[in-house]
């Protein structure tokens, strides 16, 4: 299974789409780990991490941002609210991004902040955006939520 996934990591899929004047990709690796990219108007970009960001999925991660950073953005903001999992060495390819650009990381943990400060990357800003509160009938779908519509799928 483990070399299977690492083959699988090594072959990525890169779908673009616009949406209005912004541009997004959306980078696929292996079944775990993807990476939307989108550059914003003001020239910053926004990196949203979903799934597991390991040893596996450095690489490309790597040649993302270096990519991105080829590009000159103004900022880089690390979006890590739907991403389950960062390793240590993740969390320092982000930091050493701060070194070029500034750099923002939005998380649902403190987590990343302990890590990058640990790694003396103090410049990285930090927003904890915590997870809505919801309450068990809303999640179970009993009832409506407050400000949210209720969808079916078939």
């Amino acid at each position: 299974m483990i070399g299977e996934r690492a083959s699988a990591a090594r072959r990525g899929v890169v779908k673009a789409s616009a949406q209005g004047e912004n541009e997004v990709a959306c980078l696929h690796y292996g079944t775990s780990f993807q990476v939307q990219v989108l550059r914003r108007r003001d020239d910053s970009v926004i990196l949203s991490l979903i799934g597991e960001l390991d040893i596996t999925s450095m690489a490309q991660f790597q040649g993302i941002i270096s990519e991105v950073l080829w590009n000159d953005p103004r900022e880089l903001i690390f979006d890590l609210t739907q991403c389950a999992f960062v390793s240590a060495q993740g969390y320092a390819a982000i930091g050493r991004c701060s070194l070029e650009v500034p750099v923002r990381v939005r998380s649902r943990t403190a987590l990343a902040s302990k890590v990058l400060t640990i790694y003396g990357y103090e410049r990285v800003a930090i927003a904890i955006e915590r997870e809505p509160d919801v309450s068990p009938q809303c999640r179970l779908g009993k009832r409506p939520c407050a400000g949210s519509a209720r969808v079916e799928v078939p």
